[in-house]
């Protein structure tokens, strides 16, 4: 203690000898500064260095070639509020005591200001979009999107969403976004410019999504209503059916809650059975998925359904030939694809092949009754059944007032119809009338016109197919029957 005091008091004769002070004979650190963007502007902020009295703020622009003082503060903080955005600026700090100085080492940072506006809504008109957006930031030339989870009231930890890129428009779309599972989310987003980033946005409100699902139908097993199915979504807690009836009917809603599940071509599906209808209504379905006060958007309805008790009319005496395509398609897969009636008395099953490759089915009408025909295909796990009736009358597919139109897809129902809905623009089509005076047909950009033009009866011939030039692959090569009144 003794040897202390003694190097102290001679330190403090030799700075008199030399006239300078005891406090400055000890070198003065050099601040350790860290410069950010925040609401305000770029904010600075340094260590405080031991026995300095002030510090002097200086800065530049980044193509300048001299510093210019800002302000001298006695704090260890400073924000440049007049920095502009989208500048690129360098700072120093310089610790002062008396006429000792020290200077940090040149930090730089371009002026980014916060995004605002930031919300976050999941499109109605695009299904299963999510869309992220916020207000331009001066001096932004991109974003990071930040997320974090709710828990009963609390907001949990933001990660970072975009991980794989910034974003450089004011949204982000997600089609398949990884957080509609059921849950609330808050969102923020920073700009960004260069290796400078802004301080955070204020979070969004909160924002809860579900997926939508995919909704298909068919006949009930006994083939006395409509069996709508629908794939599960993540997240949800139950289900609400919507309905139309009539060519224009208006949806409403027609049941809602939990539901039985099933097989349907091979996966596990939700259904209900629709018994509630008049034999010849037509009708078209919807299901939302929901968890609370979530709720996703509509299914794409699958078309629509004449509710009759069968799949297939025919006249006794005549060929249907219209699951040509389905069998062939199913044979160039399965070669143990088979076709066949389960009354040959009522509807009989012929399957002929031709020098294509393909196969002409026909099922051709013997007497007045029903029969279930059968396509089975091992390889393709299908086992499908159509109830085909056969009448002493002709059998119509569609029946039209002179003057009515009507548009292919709207006329098919279950899997064809989302199948057809989906790749229609990038498909061959081709429409043909038999008699032109009664019913015309004619392509559009992604469907089939159909306008009845005079009293009688018509076919209308539909195909459509993948055109490989030497080769076609048909998804349809199919008619309707339409009688005009």
């Amino acid at each position: 203690m003794k040897k202390l005091l003694s190097l102290i008091c001679a330190a403090a004769i030799i700075a008199t000898m030399f006239g300078v002070s005891a406090v400055s004979a000890f070198a003065l650190s050099a601040p350790k500064l860290k410069v950010s963007n925040d609401t305000k502007g770029v904010k600075l902020s340094w260590n405080k260095v031991s026995s300095a009295k002030k510090y002097v703020v200086a800065h530049k622009l980044s193509t300048a070639k001299s510093f210019s003082n800002l302000k001298t503060v006695t704090a260890n903080t400073f924000t440049d509020t007049k920095a502009k955005a989208g500048k690129k600026y360098v700072y120093t700090v310089k610790a002062v005591s008396g006429s000792d100085s020290a200077v940090s080492a040149q930090k730089s940072i371009v002026r980014v200001a916060a995004p605002t506006g930031v919300k976050a809504v999941q499109l109605q008109n695009k299904g299963n979009v999510v869309r992220i957006s916020w207000k331009k930031a001066a001096g932004a030339k991109s974003y990071e999107i930040y997320y974090a989870k709710l828990s009963s009231s609390k907001t949990g930890k933001f990660r970072k969403l975009n991980t794989f890129d910034t974003i450089k428009a004011t949204h982000y779309d997600d089609d398949f976004f990884e957080l509609s599972d059921g849950n609330y989310y808050r969102f923020k987003v920073r700009a960004v410019n260069g290796g400078s980033k802004s301080a955070f946005s204020s979070a969004s409100a909160k924002f809860g999504a579900l997926m939508p699902t995919m909704c298909m139908y068919t006949h009930t097993d006994d083939y006395k209503g409509v069996r709508v199915l629908w794939t599960s979504v993540n997240g949800a807690k139950g289900y609400i059916v919507y309905r139309s009836v009539g060519k224009n009917g208006k949806f409403t809603q027609v049941t809602k809650g939990k539901f039985h599940t099933t097989k349907y071509m091979g996966i596990t599906v939700f259904y209900y059975d629709d018994k509630t209808l008049s034999k010849g209504e037509r009708c078209k379905y919807y299901i939302v998925a929901y968890n609370g006060s979530i709720k996703s958007p509509k299914s794409d309805d699958s078309g629509t359904t004449f509710y009759h008790n069968y799949d297939l009319g025919v006249q006794v005496g005549e060929n249907y030939t219209g699951l040509s395509t389905t069998y062939s398609n199913m044979k160039g897969v399965d070669s143990k694809a088979t076709i066949t009636s389960d009354n040959s008395s009522v509807a009989a099953v012929t399957a002929a092949k031709k020098s294509d490759g393909t196969y002409q089915v026909k099922i051709t009408g013997i007497k007045a009754g029903y029969t279930y025909i059968r396509l089975k295909s091992p390889e393709m796990e299908i086992n499908e059944k159509y109830r085909v009736y056969v009448s002493d009358d002709p059998v119509y597919d569609l029946e039209m007032q002179v003057g009515d139109t009507e548009m292919f897809l709207d006329l098919i129902g279950g899997n064809t119809r989302l199948i057809l809905a989906e790749a229609m623009s990038e498909l061959s089509v081709s429409a043909t009338s038999s008699d032109e005076d009664v019913v015309e047909a004619e392509k559009t950009k992604s469907d089939v016109r159909i306008e009845a033009v005079g009293e009688g009866t018509a076919k209308v011939k539909i195909k459509i197919y993948y055109d490989f030039g030497d080769e076609k692959m048909y998804l349809l090569d199919d008619y309707f029957r339409i009688k005009v009144g």
